[in-house]
């Protein structure tokens, strides 16, 4: 196959530097910024590793790779998740620089999951990147469009949702909304207590959160917005911005605050922030009807957002039987998590 004329090179800037790469395009993810792999890092066994995309000299894509290698064998896991995001013209030859390097150049086995939403790629592209196709659906969410009206986007939100809402209105619930050390480990409580009472799985881990919380800079640390009434906690979301663009990433309420339509009232002050905020997009943070839980999934689905499906999973091969055992055990874990519900 003809090498890519794009070329992918190791990134050697600050953190600064790397926010700017990553977050000036539309295809901007929490994922793919300097905290999360850090915090990822932190946590796990995982290595993080970022780069970006020349085309004659010129950078047209930056991407962060979670690296798990195999100590004594030439192989291990490259995880790109949501990534490599920027000005990319032809998107297939970006991947095809990715699979040069880390299949090619260092031997591993290479797992994509792309940035770009799942029509965008031409066939052609398809065959030029030197991945294969797997049958492991895309990520699926949904985004507000803030650049609409408080109208109108009042008006798209589903007459239950909207009546839920106008309920918590009349209730004259106390909403507080914080970028702080004190609103956080308020919201970090609450999650905790909503994770040990729904199992593992149920949302993000209390302390992958606390490590992310403390990497960030304090422009940029999470939006806590909670719920009150006569001084009981009803409920919080947590929101991270990143650019133009802000991500759900986590939520909780109490049973009182479930029957007072707190949820409602948190998710609307939210998006009312943040459009006066000047962030062009609040991302609903996962809404996948196989896998989304399918009250959280209806309660998403009535704000009105609008939905997107991003491409499906790719692969590149580096050699080795380690390589093969290594695929092995990651569509044995994607099974895992799907149910075994591959698209």
């Amino acid at each position: 196959m003809i090498r890519s004329s794009i070329v992918y090179q190791v990134f050697e800037g600050s953190s600064d530097v790397w926010h700017r790469l990553v977050t000036t395009c539309n295809d901007a993810w929490l994922l793919q910024t300097w905290e999360f792999g850090e915090a990822k890092s932190k946590l796990g066994p995982w290595r993080v590793e970022r780069g970006i995309l020349l085309e004659n000299e010129v950078c047209v894509g930056a991407v962060q790779t979670m690296i798990r290698e195999v100590p004594f064998f030439n192989a291990g896991l490259a995880w790109i998740n949501r990534g490599p995001v920027g000005p990319i013209q032809d998107y297939g030859r970006a991947l095809r620089a990715l699979e040069q390097y880390f299949c090619g150049e260092r031997g591993l086995y290479l797992r994509i999951a792309p940035s770009r939403s799942f029509e965008s790629l031409p066939n052609s592209e398809w065959e030029a990147s030197g991945l294969n196709k797997t049958s492991v659906s895309g990520w699926a969410s949904a985004a507000v469009d803030l650049a609409e009206s408080e109208d109108a986007l009042r008006k798209k939100l589903h007459s239950k949702w909207r009546n839920a809402l106008v309920r918590a209105e009349r209730s004259e619930l106390e909403i507080r909304r914080a970028k702080n050390k004190y609103a956080f480990q308020a919201f970090l409580k609450g999650h905790s207590e909503h994770i040990a009472s729904r199992g593992p799985g149920s949302g993000l881990e209390t302390e992958f959160l606390a490590v992310l919380e403390d990497l960030l800079p304090l422009d940029r640390r999470p939006l806590c917005i909670a719920a009150y009434k006569d001084g009981d906690y009803l409920g919080g979301a947590l929101i991270a911005q990143y650019g133009k663009t802000a991500e759900y990433l986590a939520g909780h309420n109490t049973l009182k605050g479930r029957v007072m339509n707190a949820g409602q009232s948190i998710l609307w002050a939210a998006i009312t922030y943040l459009k006066a905020s000047g962030v062009d997009k609040f991302d609903l943070g996962g809404m996948d009807e196989k896998l989304t839980p399918p009250g959280i999934f209806r309660f998403k689905k009535r704000i009105g957002a609008n939905p997107y499906r991003l491409m499906d999973e790719m692969e590149g091969f580096g050699p080795g039987l380690i390589n093969k055992i290594i695929r092995w055990r990651v569509m044995s874990e994607k099974r895992r998590i799907s149910g075994g519900n591959f698209d």
